[in-house]
């Protein structure tokens, strides 16, 4: 089972970044095996994770 959940419908801002293509190629792969049909949506809700996860993150924000 998948981490990343289906896409909502969501205003969006373009961002680009470059990245190894290593990385591309797994990242790819990932969105096939789940389903997943858009690499942006990938980012978005991989973005979602670690800003849910990072403790320390978590701490900052909640001392700020």
């Amino acid at each position: 089972m998948s981490l990343i959940t289906k896409e909502q419908k969501v205003e969006k801002t373009d961002f680009k970044i470059r990245m190894s293509q290593n990385v591309i190629t797994e990242i790819d792969a990932y969105c096939n095996w789940a389903g997943i049909e858009d690499r942006n949506h990938f980012f978005s809700e991989a973005a979602k994770i670690v800003l849910a996860k990072d403790k320390e993150w978590r701490n900052y924000k909640a001392e700020t």
